[in-house]
């Protein structure tokens, strides 16, 4: 019930309808060139009008972390790829405990990568220059790259971060933690001509399953993670298991993996 708490609650009552409209604003003058003027007109509003919200914050809650955060959520330097981040303080660790810091980077590489490998790894040496200021924020800020183009089916850029900032020597004497290394360490057992890391768990009837001694008896071998809330799983299951009725006989085989925590919730879905 504090005071900062009511105004986060406020502004968060606010912000996703308006990124909403922003994000429509852009798909629609991207979909329909013909519409574009008009489409532009309302990005710009509703950029406005996000951009008031967050000045109102600021006004009304001096001096807290909420203003903070609505200082670091704005882009005043849209333009300018190296005063982009001028309005970041990179040596606060508190940004780690918010989402600002990940869209910013997102911001960051949409504006200035130009969707190029030569655009990203440019985009890539600004951010780690600055996030340098703190250990934390720099391991933080590495961490969310990697999972971020991970995700993004990106494997060279991945592999270009992990070879030069985390293996390497250009983040200097940063003391990085296990967190980032693990993630980098998984990245590269995942990618294409890796061995991925061995999984032995027990089935559904108690009895163990190793993916390696499964995997050495058939030729293609399917790891497949799933869980009993993920609707998408269940629409998925029909086609996987028509997958393995066709192909099971020739050398095919799939584990499926859940990342259920509760036994019965696993259970009662299989």
């Amino acid at each position: 019930n504090s005071k900062e708490n009511i105004g986060w609650s406020l502004y968060n009552a606010q912000e996703p309808a308006l990124l909403k409209a922003i994000k429509e604003a852009k798909v629609g003058a991207a979909k329909t060139p013909e519409k574009k003027a008009e489409f532009d007109k309302q990005l710009v509003a509703k950029e406005k009008e996000l951009l008031n919200l967050q000045k109102k914050m600021i006004a009304d809650y001096p001096g807290t972390q909420l203003a903070k955060l609505m200082v670091w959520k704005q882009e005043p330097n849209r333009t300018d790829i190296r005063k982009y981040w001028d309005n970041v303080d990179f040596g606060d660790v508190s940004i780690t405990r918010s989402r600002v810091l990940s869209d910013r980077i997102e911001s960051f590489m949409r504006l200035f990568s130009k969707g190029s490998d030569s655009g990203f790894y440019s985009c890539i040496e600004v951010i780690v220059e600055r996030a340098k200021a703190h250990d934390a924020v720099l391991e933080f800020a590495l961490n969310q790259m990697l999972v971020g183009f991970y995700e993004s089916n990106m494997e060279t850029i991945c592999m270009y971060i992990i070879d030069n900032y985390i293996n390497g020597d250009a983040c200097g004497d940063a003391d990085l933690s296990n967190v980032v290394k693990n993630t980098a360490e998984s990245i590269q057992r995942l990618s294409i001509g890796h061995t991925p890391p061995n999984i032995q768990l027990n089935d559904a009837n108690g009895q163990p399953i190793d993916l390696y001694a499964l995997a050495a008896k058939k030729k293609y071998t399917l790891v497949l993670f799933w869980s009993s809330f993920c609707e998408h799983c269940k629409g998925e299951a029909p086609e996987v298991k028509a997958c393995y009725d066709t192909w099971s006989k020739k050398g095919f085989e799939i584990l499926g993996v859940s990342i259920d925590r509760s036994t019965d919730a696993w259970k009662a879905a299989i």
